[in-house]
């Protein structure tokens, strides 16, 4: 989409820019001279929708994952990293860039719809990545201003289509928390490692879902009581509280095996029982 050529990085898991073709432009201005907008409609949904039904048919729940970016992400993408950083910063920039997020915005949502006509699926897990490991790309404040109305959009439409809307965003996002919560995400998972993702839960899990990252565990010095014991310390603290619900993080998934998982599951379902 948006002809912008991408180039799988095995070291990486994942898609970059090529890096030896230009950005499509370097000044937000510029963006209706060079974004080809792709004609989802021509896309062959019947034959996808056919080919994936039987595949779909079961109770687990069911989203898609939009890549490669929703905002800023999607303006990298454009424009290079610097520029587009300097961009959200840019008065003389500011207006192309919220013109420019709501047509992708509108884009999304019509991708959206013929998802949701094509396949049986529960929600949708959409990516952009707002930090380093150690702080976020921009403050607080110009994410609030240049890019959650149009995440809202986004995620407001997805809940009118009775979706679940979960955000993916990588690096040390803890002081974009409630930026999170105000564009209206139904879930975060952050990276566990450079955020402190108990302490976001204790303080904010009755406004979002939080993906937690229970206590490791070392299978070849702890004892199966041991491993058991923390799986039920975890629940205790994570599972009983009113009004909250949180999911594990997709990095601690090495740890779900064995005794612990069992645990886990056992006590979970107890608790939410009552």
């Amino acid at each position: 989409m948006f002809g912008v050529d991408w180039v799988y990085v095995p070291s990486a898991g994942g898609s970059m820019e090529n890096p030896d073709i230009p950005p499509l432009f370097t000044d937000a201005n510029d963006w209706e001279k060079f974004i080809q907008w792709p004609d989802i409609d021509s896309w062959d949904w019947e034959s996808s929708s056919r080919s994936n039904k039987e595949y779909l048919q079961n109770d687990q729940f069911k989203y898609i994952p939009l890549l490669n970016g929703f905002g800023f992400e999607r303006l990298i993408s454009f424009m290079g990293f610097e520029a587009a950083a300097i961009a959200l910063i840019d008065e003389d920039q500011e207006d192309a860039i919220k013109a420019l997020l709501e047509r992708t915005s509108d884009l999304y949502c019509r991708i959206i719809d013929r998802c949701c006509e094509a396949y049986n699926i529960d929600g949708f897990l959409i990516h952009d990545d707002w930090g380093s490991q150690r702080a976020p790309f921009f403050s607080v404040d110009v994410g609030r201003e240049m890019i959650v109305p149009y995440m809202k959009k986004v995620t407001d439409h997805i809940h009118e289509l009775g979706k679940v809307a979960e955000l993916h965003s990588c690096g040390c996002n803890e002081k974009q928390i409630e930026n999170f919560i105000a564009a209206g995400w139904d879930m975060w998972s952050p990276m566990d490692k450079i955020n402190d993702t108990q302490k976001l839960f204790d303080e904010y899990g009755d406004r979002i879902i939080i993906g937690v990252s229970p206590e490791p565990f070392d299978p070849e010095t702890e004892s199966e009581s041991e491993i058991r014991e923390k799986a039920r310390n975890f629940v205790d603290h994570f599972c009983g509280t009113p009004g909250k619900v949180c999911i594990i993080n997709r990095y601690f998934a090495p740890y779900l095996q064995g005794a612990y998982a069992e645990e886990l599951y056992k006590d979970s379902r107890l608790a939410y029982l009552k």
